[in-house]
Formats: C-alpha cells, structure tokens, sequence
C-alpha cells in the first residue's frame, strides 16, 4: 500500500451505517468528529482530539490482494470534547453531547486501531442484509476499534432507549472509500446462497 496509515485514516468520513447518520472523522491537525444518531433524535454530534502513540505497517499488504487483509495498526488516545458540530443547521438548538453523557465521557481514551483493505459492507448493512430491495455500496477499508469510540454504557445518563436497543458502545468497525459495483467482491444481495464467488 503506497498510502502512509495516517494519510489512510484522516479527512474522510468512516461510516456504520448510511453516509452521515453515525460516523467518525480523523483529521491530520489532530481533531476529529464523531456523530451518533438515531431517525430522529441526535445524541452525540461532537469534535474530538486524538493523538497516535505507535503505529505499525504490514510489509506484507499490497494493492492486488483480493482477501481482506490488514494494512496496519495505530494505537491511539481520543478525548471527545463537548464542542458541537457545525455541520448541521439549528444544532445549537437541540439538547445533546454534555446532555447525555456523564463527565467521564469527556476524559482521555486509549484504543488500537486496525486498518484492513478488501471490499466490505458496513457493519449496519451486514446486520440488515436481507432487507435491502438492493445491493448496499461496498467499501475499499475498514476502521476496527479494539473497543467502541462512543462512550460506553455506564457514561451516558440514560442508556435506554435508543443507545440501549442499538448498542451504542458496541460499535467497533467502520468503512470508507466506496467501491464502484464492479470491485464488490463477496456476496451479493441476490447471490447470498452462492457457492463459488
């Protein structure tokens, strides 16, 4: 892989689900913005900071491998903040971040990070596969978290609801850089029971 990990990390957005309803942004500058959202009711829509104490590229990794596999790994620390996004109009009307989450939320963090290249669904389309009328997009990489970036259950004020019957905290992978349809590679929505891919 030509790209350096952080380059492959940072400015892009890292999607669960459907671009913009729950992701996670790196910036080169050392920001970031992590989102948390249900239909209806945003729950965490603020910037973070973070840092890398190592990182290690796989040697191995090329551009013309076809299997997922793993390009590197960082470790890094994140503080979630309580400044809010600006990406959406009217969010300083709405009670978020600070309104939901315990002081705790707010401390330092540490987390491994892997970066994996191959063609991936994202982890909400993996979950609903069978209801798509079509074929959900595929990803080039996948971000997975040695544990969640949103705060886990104990630092929100009121788990249930939304964070409780989604699992919030449990949120460890992510993907970005959508494929054209012709580098999907794995099954498909109407070539689920497939032998040979």
């Amino acid at each position: 892989m030509n790209e350096d990990l952080i380059s492959i990390l940072c400015d892009e957005s890292w999607y669960y689900d459907q671009k913009g309803f729950n992701d996670v942004l790196f910036r080169k500058d050392g920001t970031g913005e992590i989102v948390f959202r249900g239909e209806t009711t945003i729950m965490i829509a603020t910037a973070f900071h973070w840092k890398v104490f190592s990182q290690s590229i796989n040697q191995g990794a090329n551009n013309y491998q076809k299997i997922p596999h793993v390009i590197g790994q960082l470790d890094i620390e994140m503080t979630i903040t309580k400044r809010r996004l600006t990406r959406w109009k009217k969010l300083d009307e709405l009670q978020l971040n600070e309104a939901y989450l315990t002081e705790d939320a707010f401390m330092p963090k540490t987390y491994t990070i892997c970066l994996e290249k191959g063609s991936f669904l994202t982890p909400w389309a993996e979950s609903n596969f069978k209801k798509f009328p079509s074929a959900p997009p595929r990803y080039a990489l996948r971000l997975k978290f040695d544990k969640s970036p949103y705060p886990p259950r104990h630092e929100l004020k009121n788990p249930e609801g939304g964070p409780e019957q989604v699992k919030v905290w449990d949120w460890k992978e992510f993907c970005n850089r959508e494929l054209p349809e012709d580098q999907w590679v794995g099954p498909t929505f109407w070539n689920t029971n497939c032998i040979v891919q």
